[in-house]
């Protein structure tokens, strides 16, 4: 078995019941090898759930080019980009959100970097899309959307005002996003956004 299969059983196993509860020897079972023999590809715990959180980051990173692959516009790349971080969020759960916070501060804080660099970097490059199409304003602030929508999607996220499920609805994202589109969309955009709205993303 190699490495890189390892790291995907570990993903599975940690969506599924989370990090804490899940041990050395928990994975040694689930993937048929000893726990010596998975001490071969991995020195202790901390070092597996560094290479988990790299596999997610790398996950996630093909989801976005998968996306920019479809050459979509501003409206219909946005709600793509939406959907999928609130898939991958609901697959996270609680349980891994609260393990990594808690137990491994460091590949939290390396997640959570990366999700705001990445979120941030994605919306200034469809705030250009939208502006080149003639859907969103020439003047809107590109840094300044940028960091009103990491604040507005971290704040969703930690705010004691929303849980897990109910950030993670269908209603909420679409109101979300929608909410920052009204704020960036020129007439034809916010024309374009109500036709997806009825017809396209049925909301």
């Amino acid at each position: 078995m190699e490495r890189d299969s390892i790291v995907q059983k570990v993903c599975d196993l940690y969506h599924k019941y989370g990090i804490k509860s899940v041990t050395m020897s928990d994975i040694a079972n689930q993937i048929g090898v000893s726990k010596k023999t998975l001490y071969n590809f991995f020195k202790d715990k901390e070092e597996l759930v560094e290479q988990y959180v790299e596999c997610d980051i790398k996950m996630l990173d093909d989801e976005f080019e998968a996306i920019f692959a479809k050459n979509y516009d501003a409206l219909d790349e946005l709600f793509a980009i939406n959907k999928m971080i609130q898939h991958k969020i609901q697959s996270l759960g609680h349980a891994v959100l609260f393990d990594l916070k808690k137990y491994y501060p460091k590949q939290y804080r390396r997640f959570a970097d990366y999700r705001r660099e990445r979120v941030m970097a994605n919306v200034r490059s469809n705030i250009r899309k939208g502006k080149s199409s003639g859907l969103y304003r020439s003047d809107v602030d590109e840094e300044l959307m940028c960091k009103l929508h990491v604040v507005r999607l971290e704040g969703m996220l930690t705010s004691e005002a929303f849980t897990l499920e109910n950030f993670t609805t269908d209603e909420a994202f679409l109101n979300s996003m929608i909410y920052h589109i009204r704020g960036v969309a020129t007439e034809q955009g916010i024309k374009a956004l109500e036709e997806k709205c009825k017809v396209k993303w049925n909301f």
